[in-house]
């Protein structure tokens, strides 16, 4: 699953149209939430969780939890 958010905030990052990559950004949110509650030993997932929270990409920006997933 974590594969699939990934993906989708890579083709958030690409994407020239500003619903798309809001829409991208949202189901990659979305995703990366349902890993970390399924498994909590995913770092991949916990380091762009954190890249989220710091940059305040569809969440809202909170370094302390940036921190914590970092």
């Amino acid at each position: 699953m974590y594969n699939k958010a990934h993906l989708l905030f890579k083709m958030a990052r690409a994407s020239d149209n500003l619903f798309d990559r809001e829409s991208y950004m949202f189901d990659c949110v979305h995703l990366l939430r349902v890993c970390l509650d399924e498994s909590d030993h995913l770092m991949d997932a916990h380091f762009l969780m954190g890249f989220l929270y710091e940059k305040g990409i569809q969440v809202e920006k909170n370094l302390s939890q940036a921190f914590e997933h970092y």
